[in-house]
């Protein structure tokens, strides 16, 4: 028996199937214009569910320790593009077909927005409490976890002597640039949409350091306009060799059921 970690993303935390039912473009925009579609924007996999109940679910199984991980899976397609989400219509007027989901490029874009929707349930006192979780339990999911599944324990994923010095730095809540809608044009991605168009977050990242150096600066952002607060140039990237993954218990104080006597131990030999 190997051990089992799970994973989830933003999009499954926040958004309803009902997206995929959108009939505007662009979203959320005072000159929107009707497109039947515009809810191809938010095909994804697993798809979008359809009741609060199953958002409620994946909260549920964060906090209960199942999901140990939270990631973006950004997927970097365009909408209104030839090759983007649009495709499937574009080809289908061309040949005079049938244009169908399943020729949708998959996954949505959500890189620079998983931070601050996390951290927003970790921070705001206005989430109700079973959407809340600790700062801790942020640091864990967005950070700690991802390094020590993937190897890279004792460089990344905490602060620490020897660890890179990659660091967010957030406003003071009572900041008056810390609370924040989310608007595709403030985001730095190349993509023409955000799924959490107008989405209200009650904090966004101020400074960000990669390996001890400054990269991203808001104030900087705010103050001279769009794109000035990018420090970071696209050749700073460094390649990391990988260690031995570590096993994650979730739930912690709990022995998963069915397990052999030190079969704990193999998995980590």
């Amino acid at each position: 028996m190997l051990p089992v970690h799970a994973e989830t993303c933003p999009h499954y935390l926040y958004l309803l199937s009902s997206r995929i039912a959108g009939t505007c473009w662009p979203l959320a925009d005072e000159h929107s214009h009707q497109d039947d579609w515009a809810g191809a924007s938010h095909i994804c996999a697993p798809p979008l569910r359809h009741d609060e109940r199953d958002l409620q679910g994946v909260w549920d199984s964060i906090n209960n320790g199942t999901v140990t991980v939270i990631s973006s899976d950004h997927a970097a397609s365009l909408y209104n593009d030839l090759g983007g989400k649009r495709k499937p219509l574009v080809d289908a007027q061309a040949n005079n077909s049938v244009p169908t989901f399943a020729q949708v490029p998959n996954g949505l874009p959500g890189l620079e927005t998983r931070l601050p929707l996390l951290f927003d349930a970790a921070t705001n006192p206005g989430v109700k409490l079973e959407r809340r979780i600790s700062l801790p339990k942020f640091v864990a999911l967005t950070s700690t976890n991802a390094a020590k599944l993937y190897g890279l324990s004792g460089k990344k994923g905490s602060i620490a002597p020897g660890y890179d010095a990659d660091l967010v730095i957030w406003y003071p809540k009572d900041h008056a640039d810390a609370r924040t809608t989310i608007t595709n044009d403030s985001l730095h991605h190349c993509i023409d949409y955000t799924p959490f168009e107008g989405q209200q977050v009650c904090n966004w990242p101020r400074r960000v350091f990669l390996r001890g150096e400054l990269k991203f600066d808001r104030d900087l952002e705010l103050k001279d306009g769009y794109g000035k607060g990018v420090l970071g140039k696209s050749d700073e990237g460094m390649y990391l060799k990988r260690g031995k993954g570590e096993v994650l218990v979730g739930r912690v104080g709990q022995e998963p059921v069915g397990m052999m006597a030190d079969e704990r131990s193999s998995w980590i030999d």
